[in-house]
């Protein structure tokens, strides 16, 4: 089963950055493949922790489908957690790890683990892999971009993390 690990330093606010990629009523705007999406309920757990059903209806050159996934967005932790609910995916799990940097830029991790229930799209997309993760993290860079204010020196050589707790998955931030 494919999974991939994208890493990369943004320079902006980790709690935007966890706040934009929370928002994915908005995601039709800025991730060119997405058509159409919308939340089918919604509730808040615990406070800071909330947890919502979307529906995406995705479109590529001629595979048109729709797909529902279970998000749990934890905003102490700033870590967002994704899993397949239904649709074309046998599996679908990723995760965002928002990690502030003490410059103010971020440092993000984006792990995806996924397989289709037709293995015909599963080997299209195993042969793109690599290229459609960067695709996904590098759309969310670009509406940063536009709509965050910018943090952090892009000449400096990365800075230390600003603060060390455990995040969602047991690592500490530092990891």
């Amino acid at each position: 089963m494919p999974k991939l690990r994208e890493t990369r330093r943004i320079f902006h606010d980790a709690d935007e950055l966890c706040a934009l990629v929370a928002d994915v009523e908005r995601y039709p705007e800025f991730i060119k493949y997405i058509r159409a999406m919308r939340i089918l309920s919604a509730s808040e757990p615990q406070p800071g922790v909330r947890q919502f059903t979307a529906e995406a209806a995705i479109g590529f050159k001629f595979i048109r489908e729709r797909f529902t996934t279970r998000v749990r967005v934890d905003d102490k932790a700033r870590t967002i957690a994704v899993s397949n609910v239904s649709g074309p995916f046998r599996v679908l799990e990723n995760h965002w790890r928002f990690i502030p940097l003490s410059d103010g830029s971020t440092r993000v991790r984006f792990d995806i683990e996924f397989e289709f229930a037709n293995p015909l799209l599963t080997g299209v997309l195993n042969a793109n892999l690599a290229r459609a993760s960067r695709f996904i993290i590098t759309a969310f860079e670009m509406r940063a971009a536009r709509v965050l204010e910018h943090r952090g020196d892009r000449e400096a050589l990365e800075p230390t993390v600003a603060e060390t707790r455990t995040d969602g998955w047991g690592e500490t931030a530092q990891a």
